[in-house]
């Protein structure tokens, strides 16, 4: 049957809200530790409006079932170009139709996502629905970010000499240089991160270390610090669905490049994940650049990946046309 697309309206809320609900607790058969709350429609329904009030988007239809929707809103710039992102929440469809669905939902609201002037079109994408996924990739968008959750089971850690401890307002200066080879780090290829906006300058790091919501952990080898990792509540600037008053996010990592493939990572990561299990806390989410090789082949051999966001970027001379 062919797809009927058409603009999304506050008409369509409640529908697609429990699309997205379905969704969702298909994602958590199979990532345990993702939040319950998200199977409920009503967790996106108030999100859903919001994307309809702000945003621009379409819902695709077979029949008269709601079988796919994809919505964006500006969210600035990425990567120093206007963005226009569709949220995990605002996009998806029926497994049996997503690679069809992708295509035609795309082909419709793109033009319009260019008139509001965006450049970048960016898709946070469930990370189970590999029919959708491979379809985002057949009409141009490539990966960029994975977000990631394990739970807090105990992580055995080999002995190898190095000692992990919490940070203080009297580390600042131990932490300073690690955070700046994380950002040089993300600058070479073939990664190529720049972020001149970083706010990660002492007097943030003054006040992170300060605040007993964080817990910094430095690795540390005789007098030498080796790396160090950052974590605290459920981060906003990751996916919402790993939102939860049960999440600690860890913001930040880094290992000397001398010290990697040491388990140093293994032994901060262990320790962060004690500390959020005595914290109370449930489960640990991360989200890193997919072309962060090193860093993503650790993380996944620790975490489960939900949302795999995907982007592409468009010739200026689109948007001005």
């Amino acid at each position: 049957m062919k797809l009927r697309i058409v603009r999304l309206e506050k008409e369509h809320v409640e529908e697609a809200a429990r699309l997205v609900g379905r969704r969702c607790a298909a994602l958590r058969a199979c990532v345990s530790s993702l939040p319950p709350a998200y199977d409920d429609p009503a967790a996106f329904s108030s999100r859903l409006l919001r994307l309809v009030d702000r945003g621009v988007g379409v819902a695709a239809f077979e029949g008269e079932r709601m079988v796919g929707l994809l919505g964006a809103y500006s969210i600035g710039t990425l990567y120093g170009r206007p963005c226009m992102l569709s949220p995990e929440w605002g996009n998806g469809a029926e497994t049996t139709v997503a690679r069809h669905a992708v295509e035609a939902m795309y082909r419709e609201v793109a033009p319009e996502w260019l008139r509001q002037g965006g450049e970048v079109h960016a898709i946070c994408a469930l990370a189970h629905d590999v029919a959708a996924l491979e379809g985002w990739a057949w009409v141009g968008f490539g990966r960029m970010v994975c977000d990631a959750l394990r739970s807090l089971d105990p992580i055995s850690v080999a002995p190898n000499g190095v000692q992990v401890r919490r940070a203080g307002p009297e580390d600042v200066d131990v932490i300073l240089p690690l955070a700046q080879g994380l950002r040089e780090h993300l600058a070479t290829p073939p990664i190529y991160v720049l972020d001149p906006e970083s706010s990660e300058d002492r007097v943030a790091w003054d006040t992170t270390l300060g605040d007993p919501r964080m817990a910094v952990w430095i690795a540390v080898r005789g007098r030498a610090a080796l790396g160090y990792l950052r974590q605290g509540p459920a981060t906003r600037d990751a996916c919402a669905v790993i939102v939860d008053e049960g999440t600690t996010s860890i913001t930040g990592a880094y290992v000397e490049p001398k010290a990697r493939g040491e388990g140093v990572a293994t032994a901060l990561l262990a320790r962060a994940v004690d500390w959020g299990r005595k914290q109370g806390y449930v489960r640990c989410s991360v989200d890193f650049e997919t072309a962060n090789g090193p860093a993503a082949r650790f993380w996944m051999r620790h975490f489960a990946p939900v949302v795999i966001s995907v982007g592409r970027t468009l010739d200026p001379r689109l948007v001005r046309a």
